[in-house]
């Protein structure tokens, strides 16, 4: 969990700037204009809350987080230097990350390579239909 930095004061700069409204950003969130006002000036909120409303007025999350105390010391360890538990576990993870990464990008391949198949199936079956001479009185055109 982090503590999110002056998140209310970034929005609502860019909500001016956009001409929207905190009414439209709370609508598009689910939840109420208060709600939403009242949550974004706490120091700390759900992450997806902040993520969504990031995305929405076109702020990068991870400005707006500040590691707490504790993902610090696992990161930095006890003295400031780097400890030797959570680099290991910092590797295992974005080892793990890029893992999943490169299943996703296996996946979107293969959906693509799928899509062209479609596609290209899809055209040989028009042609095939614009070839066949049409008898049936169902596909017949009458001018009036």
């Amino acid at each position: 969990m982090g503590t999110v930095i002056n998140l209310f004061e970034s929005v609502d700069e860019r909500l001016t700037a956009s001409g929207s409204s905190w009414d439209d950003l709370a609508k598009g969130q689910g939840v109420s204009r208060q709600y939403l006002t009242r949550v974004l000036r706490e120091p700390k909120m759900p992450l997806d809350l902040v993520k969504a409303v990031c995305r929405a007025v076109g702020l990068r999350a991870e400005d707006c987080i500040q590691p707490t105390n504790l993902v610090r010391s696992l990161t930095r360890g006890p003295g400031g230097g780097g400890s030797s538990d959570a680099d290991a576990d910092l590797r295992e993870a974005e080892d793990a990350l890029d893992d999943a990464r490169a299943q996703l990008r296996a996946r979107d391949s293969r959906v693509a390579e799928l899509e062209r198949a479609l596609v290209e199936a899809n055209n040989k079956l028009r042609s095939a239909d614009l070839r066949r001479p049409s008898s049936s009185p169902q596909s017949q055109q009458f001018s009036f």
